[in-house]
């Protein structure tokens, strides 16, 4: 079916920036930052893992091995580079089901000196504290897809002589349609807590399949 076309695609977004349960808790400390600056931090990661809130996962792309069965769970663990340099290491579970219809994951993801730029031109180094972690469902059809997830974890940054880290909470959801042959629309937004402060980010855009 078609829908193994846009589901394993568009199952990347998340795994830059949103990622299963955490075994451990961040604690605040060093340096903090307000509402705004954690906006921005926020934008220098969704950077850092592949440029916006749309492209994450698309600049990754998705971890779908060759010769995946449509039904089947299996572990997955790699390490990706950061657009501004560093790596992201992964692991986790991956689950699938009724013909690429609906895929789950529960995956950790740890930062090592892995660095972004904000749309204010500003750079980031991020590393663990200790992870960041999620667990998200998704579903679709040919040519639709839905998801929801949450992520909890901890995450050290440095910028400008300035470093510290924060806790993260989000939820998350997404929707797309395909729009063409060669495209889809996809709506994407999160909101929770970062760094001790209430963020609520949105994002639309059309992806090449």
């Amino acid at each position: 079916m078609r829908g193994y076309r846009i589901l394993p695609l568009v199952a990347g977004l998340t795994l830059a920036l949103f990622l299963g349960a955490c075994s451990d808790s961040s604690t605040e400390a060093g340096d903090t930052l307000n509402q705004q600056e954690a906006e921005v931090m926020m934008d220098a990661l969704l950077d850092a893992s592949g440029g916006s809130l749309i492209s994450v996962g698309v600049g990754f792309s998705s971890p779908m091995p060759e010769g995946v069965a449509a039904n089947e769970s299996f572990q997955w663990e790699d390490s990706l580079s950061c657009t501004g340099g560093g790596s992201v290491e992964q692991s986790g579970t991956i689950s699938i089901s009724n013909d690429f219809e609906s895929i789950s994951w529960d995956l950790t993801e740890t930062h090592a000196d892995c660095r972004g730029s904000a749309s204010d031109g500003s750079t980031w180094t991020f590393n663990g504290n200790p992870n960041l972690s999620s667990s998200f469902e998704m579903t679709g059809s040919d040519t639709q897809f839905s998801m929801n997830g949450s992520q909890q974890g901890g995450i050290a940054w440095s910028k400008d002589g300035r470093s510290g880290s924060c806790s993260v909470d989000l939820s998350y959801s997404a929707t797309g349609t395909e729009t063409g042959t060669d495209s889809a629309t996809i709506t994407f937004s999160l909101q929770g807590t970062v760094c001790g402060n209430s963020i609520s980010i949105s994002e639309t855009d059309v992806i090449d399949l």
